[in-house]
């Protein structure tokens, strides 16, 4: 199995995955992000990034879809309101770019880095 898994590509084996996992039901290929976390979001994954497998044509939204099923209520809470919108003082940013039109809407590539920025205060 090991030689196997070594011979496919990343997105092949996500693809195979998908497959035993009950199959095609959703829009493929996959494609991978990585989200890095900061302050209160790294306390609540207890990781400084990961990698998300979504489905190709994927919003910033279905990460944070994604995210919230994964970790929770503290983490909806905390990035979005209760009308399940960005909060005013969350800034997201995809490769180091501040997402300002509708960050929730941005669609995400393959190889994508995405940075929910936490709220910034302090300075003298």
């Amino acid at each position: 199995m090991q030689v196997l898994i070594g011979l496919l590509s990343r997105q092949d084996f996500l693809y195979g995955v998908a497959i035993i996992r009950g199959g095609l039901g959703g829009a493929y290929p996959l494609i991978t992000v990585k989200t890095r976390y900061y302050a209160y979001l790294r306390e609540v994954t207890g990781l400084r990034e990961e990698e998300i497998a979504l489905e190709e044509g994927s919003t910033v939204a279905d990460l944070v879809e994604k995210l919230v099923k994964r970790y929770g209520e503290p983490l909806r809470r905390y990035i979005l309101t209760e009308d399940m919108e960005l909060r005013p003082n969350i800034a997201v940013a995809v490769n180091g770019v501040k997402v300002s039109e509708e960050p929730l809407r941005k669609t995400l590539r393959e190889g994508d880095t995405v940075v929910i920025l936490p709220p910034i205060s302090g300075g003298t």
